[in-house]
């Protein structure tokens, strides 16, 4: 488990040297929202595109609003919900520096083989399904607490 939070801290690290203003976390979820289908999207969509929970998503809309690079409003479909649009300052900043962030990316791992990569992607996804899994069943625990 250290080995992870190591990777992930140095991973960070990697991103943010390139970025100024952004931590890698606030660029990834910029990333992330730029992907997403055009149209209105809420903190909830935002959320589960991204794989994170929306209370993440709401603290780090916060200082990407503040900084001009999102916008939020109430959604016209459901006036509990909170819409979430990039800015032009989001788009300019995205276009500059995700080829930035691809290139060094590449760089970073060109030590390794394409099957290295290949095998770390599996390992990585198959990770993501065991905290999935973790997830669901802590999930239905509190729901049969309550």
């Amino acid at each position: 488990m250290g080995a992870i939070s190591l990777l992930s801290n140095r991973l960070a690290g990697f991103g943010e040297g390139m970025l100024e203003d952004l931590t890698f976390r606030q660029w990834f979820l910029l990333t992330m929202i730029s992907r997403m289908d055009p149209g209105e999207k809420n903190v909830r969509e935002v959320a589960e595109f991204v794989g994170t929970s929306r209370q993440n998503v709401r603290k780090m809309i916060v200082p990407l609003e503040r900084g001009g690079y999102l916008e939020t409003s109430r959604s016209k479909r459901d006036a509990r919900s909170l819409d979430v649009r990039l800015t032009p300052k989001a788009e300019r900043f995205l276009s500059e520096k995700t080829p930035l962030v691809e290139r060094e990316a590449r760089r970073l791992f060109s030590g390794l083989s394409d099957g290295e990569m290949d095998a770390l992607v599996a390992v990585l996804k198959r990770v993501m399904e065991c905290v999935d899994a973790y997830d669901s069943e802590e999930a239905e625990g509190e729901t049969a607490s309550r």
